[in-house]
């Protein structure tokens, strides 16, 4: 993005999903949006894999195939840097809820649960 290659940057994010739908999630490798709805209901790190990652990552996709492909339709061979904030602003969604917030809570509770000399019983 920083060097005005907006459609190179979709295709990036796009590269960035299907690492984590594979390499992280564990996703069989195959058509990326049947993997991204083959998560569904999969837990990673406590985390339930939701029909809105696979809607998120499925946008993602969409974008980032159109960055990679735009001669396919014309009225796409423009993607603004405002698509391509928009577009990352998407996939940090995606990554913060996925990694993000899960982590800042378990630290945030262990934190707490040691300052105030709590155990938790399994």
């Amino acid at each position: 993005m920083d060097a005005n290659a907006q459609l190179a940057a979709a295709a990036m994010f796009r590269r960035a999903l299907q690492v984590i739908t594979r390499d992280i999630l564990g996703a069989k490798h195959g058509n990326l949006g049947v993997e991204l709805n083959e998560l569904i209901g999969k837990t990673y790190n406590g985390v339930v894999i939701t029909k809105n990652f696979a809607e998120v990552g499925y946008i993602i996709k969409e974008a980032g195939n159109q960055g990679a492909h735009p001669d396919k339709d014309p009225d796409l061979l423009e993607f603004t840097a405002e698509d391509a904030l928009d577009l990352r602003d998407i996939f940090m969604e995606l990554v913060s809820d996925l990694f993000v917030v899960p982590a800042a809570a378990a630290k945030s509770k262990a934190e707490f649960l040691a300052r105030r000399k709590i155990v938790v019983k399994p």
